[in-house]
């Protein structure tokens, strides 16, 4: 059994990539790849073990991976949104890059419900666009479309963790896109 004192959180599960079960993972951009044979999440409070069985870069802080077991994009879905854990003991030279920190990444969000300020729901975050300067929260509409929102401060009014809402203000027209 893992626990928690051995694990160090290092980013957030995205959504499937394809359809043969590659999963694109939020990272923080400190991470080691060459290190990385195994990945744990918390599923149903326990910390569960994958292995990787290929791992591309896409960018700085994204991942695509192949982990054995999971060769489908419904198995894939499953982890979206969790959260990414390194071994420590396998990866000794990491630190937690969370610990003395306040605050959530952006990563963090994946799989919260974007609301307007009326409570109205305008997109699931599905995943992080961090490729360009400006960081954007990859949404999935309620229509199923896809809409790209910006990762700013001055359009956020309040995050809901219990409840995984982030209400967000949005520059007029944005949601029309």
């Amino acid at each position: 059994m893992i626990r928690p004192d051995e694990i160090i959180r290092i980013g957030r599960f995205g959504k499937p990539h394809g359809i043969n079960g590659e999963i694109s993972a939020s990272v923080d951009d400190n991470i080691d790849t060459d290190a990385l044979h195994c990945i744990v999440t918390e599923i149903e409070g326990l910390y569960v073990p994958f292995f990787i069985e290929s791992l591309r870069i896409k960018s700085t802080e994204t991942l695509l991976l192949t982990i054995d077991g999971i060769d489908s994009d419904t198995e894939a879905r499953k982890l979206t949104g969790l959260p990414v854990f390194a071994l420590k003991r396998d990866n000794p030279f990491l630190d937690d890059p969370h610990d003395g920190e306040d605050g959530m990444y952006a990563a963090d969000l994946v799989g919260f419900t974007v609301t307007a300020p009326d409570g109205r729901p305008i997109a699931e975050i599905t995943g992080i666009e961090d490729s360009t300067e400006n960081v954007l929260f990859i949404g999935e509409t309620t229509d199923g479309s896809t809409m790209f929102i910006p990762v700013a401060d001055e359009y956020i009014e309040s995050i809901d963790t219990e409840n995984k809402t982030i209400t967000m203000d949005l520059p007029e027209g944005l949601e029309s896109l």
